[in-house]
């Protein structure tokens, strides 16, 4: 816009020395006005109207792709508020998935009932299968993700595993929320932001942990 002014400016400039007091005076001002300087401002008027239309559909399409992303955000949190994510349960070797899921299920369903002592039902598993595909030489078990038919006892088992790790036979087993892409990044960057606190620090009588709800993740001095 200023180079366009700056344009403008010069070419007033000439215009004024076409007019001034002992140039052709056949010139007629009008002339001027009418044939260069009406054409050049509704040129500049034109390109600035264009160019304001363009700002205003990037901003309406940027605002309408944020607002997409947090529907989506939402629609995500929705579906895996009721989902946990173990990591470290042993994966058997059947080669059968019906049956590896069957002993999943066990594992499941007797940690929960028989060490954590809370009561489930039949219907209160509605997700249960492993994440990744199976690596024939790898010996680090995949994650298990459940899925639980009511909010309740996702926070009863979560609560849970946060007493000594007497309930659970395998001491390499966690338990944690299933976060969406979003979630992940921000306790990444949480993490960094854990360690430069813990870092900088200097009594050494502290360390610093992400904690929280997955919509209330922050970091804790502990």
């Amino acid at each position: 816009m200023e180079n366009k002014l700056g344009n403008l400016e010069a070419k007033f400039a000439a215009w004024e020395e076409k007019l001034s007091p002992g140039v052709d005076s056949n010139i007629n001002y009008a002339d001027v006005v009418k044939n260069e300087a009406v054409p050049a401002l509704q040129s500049i008027m034109k390109e600035e109207i264009e160019q304001f239309k363009k700002n205003m559909e990037d901003k309406d399409k940027r605002q309408k792709e944020e607002y997409e992303q947090q529907v989506q955000e939402l629609k995500d949190e929705e579906a895996r508020k009721n989902n946990i994510i173990i990591y470290g349960v042993p994966e058997t070797k059947e080669k059968d998935e019906a049956k590896r899921r069957e002993d999943d299920r066990k594992f499941i369903t007797e940690t929960i009932e028989n060490k954590m002592l809370i009561e489930i039902s039949q219907n209160s598993l509605t997700k249960l299968f492993r994440l990744g595909k199976i690596e024939p030489n790898e010996e680090k078990p995949r994650p298990l993700l459940v899925g639980f038919n009511l909010h309740s006892i996702k926070r009863d088992v979560l609560a849970q595993t946060k007493k000594p790790r007497d309930f659970v036979e395998y001491k390499d087993v966690h338990f944690n929320h299933d976060l969406t892409k979003t979630q992940r990044e921000k306790v990444k960057t949480l993490v960094i932001e854990a360690k430069q606190q813990e870092a900088n620090d200097k009594s050494g009588n502290f360390v610093y942990r992400v904690r929280g709800p997955p919509d209330k993740l922050v970091v804790k001095k502990m």
